[in-house]
């Protein structure tokens, strides 16, 4: 996450962090201070994004990292 975000620290984005875990979200936000126009927010990828408050088709990238072992089909839950 931060060798993207050091990328792309001279662009004005907007990078939503997620994480099961608000325990871990809490470690990023304190990671990652140095960052701006980041959101921090709770993400189960076994369930639908959209029921989780995200909306659907309003990201450019998706970054899956260290979540491979949470989800029994990524691609199902990715796709629309």
């Amino acid at each position: 996450t931060q060798q993207v975000l050091k990328a792309c620290k001279s662009r004005q984005i907007t990078y939503t962090f997620t994480d099961v875990s608000p325990f871990f979200l809490e470690k990023a936000r304190d990671n990652l201070a140095e960052f701006s126009g980041l959101e921090y927010k709770v993400l189960d990828i076994e369930k639908s994004p959209k029921s989780q408050g995200f909306c659907c088709h309003s990201y450019d990238l998706l970054i899956a990292a260290n979540v491979l072992h949470s989800t029994a089909n990524l691609q199902e839950e990715t796709l629309p």
